[in-house]
């Protein structure tokens, strides 16, 4: 099977990709979580795949991570969860928020995601609990968040540092790193500067 694609970025929306890899055109899947990381039209870009098979034929899913991925296959052994509600679920919901609210039984945060009812997220906790803590996912999970905390901490001590109040830079910080790909407190501190000024020019 194929375990992934890489080559040219060639159409993108929120739901779909299309990846030219040796002359051939690939379509995919995806959730919008992969979407926000997509690489701008005609640039490379390599897609974590799953090959899914039904009665309806074969489809492509393409996702950004590995752990998309995989929590991906996770999902649709649950009874209840196809592929597309498991996109759907990966679009509302980033995968380490997903597995703490899962390890956490935490019934009424899963409920939130749209398309995703008190059983299903019943069932969810039932059958799936016990598989993550399986897999490398969690501990992952976590590593990143801490790695987050890290990158929070440094970047608001630098920008407390520069005169900015804390009130302010709260909110941005915590939008930057729930919609953006945050690796570097650098990166987080250049990006609450920037939407500071952005804000000031509207007022």
């Amino acid at each position: 099977m194929i375990s992934y694609l890489k080559g040219k970025l060639i159409e993108k929306t929120p739901v779909m990709v299309v990846i030219e890899c040796s002359n051939i055109a690939f379509e995919f899947k995806i959730p919008l979580s992969t979407f926000e990381k997509l690489p701008s039209l005609g640039m490379s870009v390599q897609i974590n795949v799953h090959v899914n098979v039904s009665d309806d034929g074969l489809k492509l899913y393409g996702f950004y991570s590995v752990q998309e991925k995989e929590l991906f296959k996770l999902l649709i052994t649950v009874t209840g969860i196809g592929p597309k509600l498991a996109v759907s679920i990966l679009s509302a919901i980033n995968w380490q928020t997903f597995i703490k609210h899962l390890s956490n039984d935490d019934e009424k945060a899963l409920t939130a995601v749209p398309g995703l009812g008190k059983k299903t997220a019943q069932r969810l906790i039932l059958e799936l609990k016990d598989k993550i803590e399986k897999t490398s996912l969690l501990s992952i999970s976590e590593k990143i968040e801490d790695s987050q905390l890290k990158i929070i901490k440094e970047a608001e001590t630098a920008l407390l540092t520069l005169g900015y109040k804390s009130l302010d830079i709260r909110p941005i910080i915590e939008e930057c790193i729930n919609n953006e790909n945050i690796t570097t407190s650098e990166q987080l501190i250049k990006m609450v500067i920037k939407m500071m000024y952005s804000n000031k020019k509207r007022r």
